[in-house]
């Protein structure tokens, strides 16, 4: 029961989205006043310009603290990048401690990957290997080619 829980949580984890925020550089060399660098993403991964200060919240030690501003500069467009995925499916990738095969693991990395590169102008490839190597998908820019 306890592998098919794991099972669903990751499989639910992979397809349901939501909006993040990811904090960093977080600069306290001013205090009391703060500053920080953020990214905020919405449920598609897609930067979100269009926030203020009304739309954050701080609390500090139970106490709600005043944004003063927020910048959003427009997001600067992605560098394509290339991307070689090389998968060892050896008798090593054999059932590890779990019942998940480290072969499964491997793969849902790869289709992590793959559904998270952004196509259009980056471009990936897929080649395997155990006693010899194999070509499985040369660089393509076609999400579904690479997830077959």
């Amino acid at each position: 029961m306890k592998k098919l829980l794991v099972l669903i949580c990751l499989l639910c984890n992979y397809y349901s989205y939501s909006q993040s925020i990811t904090i960093f550089d977080v600069d306290m060399s001013t205090y009391p006043i703060m500053r920080a660098k953020f990214f905020a993403l919405d449920s598609l991964g897609n930067q979100i310009t269009n926030l203020s200060p009304s739309d954050f919240s701080i609390v500090e030690n139970g106490l709600q603290r005043q944004i003063t501003s927020i910048s959003c500069p427009p997001p600067k467009p992605i560098d394509a990048l290339s991307s070689l995925l090389i998968i060892d499916v050896s008798g090593s990738m054999g059932w590890g401690a779990s019942t998940v095969s480290n072969l499964e693991l491997a793969k849902a990395s790869a289709n992590a990957w793959v559904s998270g590169l952004p196509l259009g102008n980056s471009e990936c490839a897929i080649t395997t290997f155990d006693h010899n190597n194999y070509l499985n998908q040369d660089f393509t820019t076609d999400r579904q080619k690479l997830l077959n």
